[in-house]
């Protein structure tokens, strides 16, 4: 199930686009677009390397010199992932920093895992 389906948060996007020439009036127009999920694939429709990756829910917010990205993981959960300019691969952080709303995430989320911290 979708993560966001309890939250009533709708996935969607705008693209904004310009008139053909015939009928172009120097006016941009701006679509909203939202995702309908028709069918989901099974695990061998889907290639072995994208299977694991994150899905991007929510516009990277671009700071000095690191990007927030929020995504939907494979298990259903939602993760805030942070990729800092210089603990990064820099083709990745450039990517990251270029993603959309909806993009796939290449990389493998892991969560910290608190049950072997002493206290």
């Amino acid at each position: 199930s979708c993560p966001l389906d309890k939250l009533d948060i709708i996935c969607k996007f705008q693209q904004t686009y310009h008139q053909p020439k015939p009928l172009n009036n120097h006016r941009v127009y701006t679509e909203p677009y939202s995702y309908i999920i028709l069918h989901k694939p099974t695990q061998s429709e889907l290639t072995e390397h994208t299977a694991a990756w994150p899905r991007a829910v929510h516009h990277v917010k671009k700071r000095g010199k690191h990007s927030i990205c929020q995504v939907c993981c494979q298990d259903g959960k939602l993760s805030r992932v942070i990729f800092s300019k210089g603990k990064t691969d820099p083709a990745l952080y450039k990517g990251v920093r270029k993603m959309h709303l909806g993009d796939l995430l290449p990389v493998e989320v892991v969560s910290p895992d608190t049950s072997n911290r002493e206290e």
